[in-house]
């Protein structure tokens, strides 16, 4: 399933080794859509920060995506958005605007037993920066962004590539 065309996870891996090459770090987004082939998608360091657990996994990440109004109707609803974008989608669709999706451990609703997004081991919310509004909340039942990591030393977050080695 991981090699089927649709997926893009070929593509995906060069972008993400190249990253990792260039810069120590790099993400790869893990959309698994109940009876679909998973979809990957790279994330650029530039535009991710993450944080690490207590015993040094990632298991927060936070986001920066920029999308146009019409991309964003077509993610989270014309409805889920704040008043401002609403009126753009029909005027000025092709405006970009940002969002910051965030991905953090369900600390407080957890139910290992709950099919119901908002109860999984991974919170998910996306906000939209223009009206800071909560866009889309929602859950993952495992950490869906997989982060590649150069060389670390103690008490580094991000990774060390072998070109940052060299310099």
């Amino acid at each position: 399933r991981r090699y089927n065309a649709r997926g893009a996870y070929a593509a995906q891996q060069v972008e993400i080794w190249r990253s990792v090459g260039m810069f120590g770090t790099s993400g790869m987004m893990v959309n698994d859509i109940v009876g679909r082939p998973p979809a990957y998608k790279s994330v650029h360091l530039s535009n991710m920060y993450i944080v690490e657990n207590g015993v040094g996994l990632i298991d927060t990440v936070y986001m920066k995506v920029e999308i146009t109004i019409k991309q964003a109707v077509d993610r989270y609803g014309k409805e889920n958005l704040p008043e401002d974008m609403q009126g753009k989608a029909e005027t000025s669709p092709e405006v970009m605007t940002t969002f910051i999706p965030a991905i953090f451990p369900n600390e407080d609703d957890f139910d290992p037993d709950s099919l119901d997004p908002e109860q999984m081991k991974f919170s998910s919310i996306h906000v939209a920066r223009e009206g800071k509004m909560v866009v889309k909340s929602s859950g993952f039942r495992t950490f869906p962004i997989a982060i590649a990591r150069g060389e670390t030393s103690t008490d580094e977050v991000y990774g060390r590539s072998p070109a940052m080695i060299v310099l």
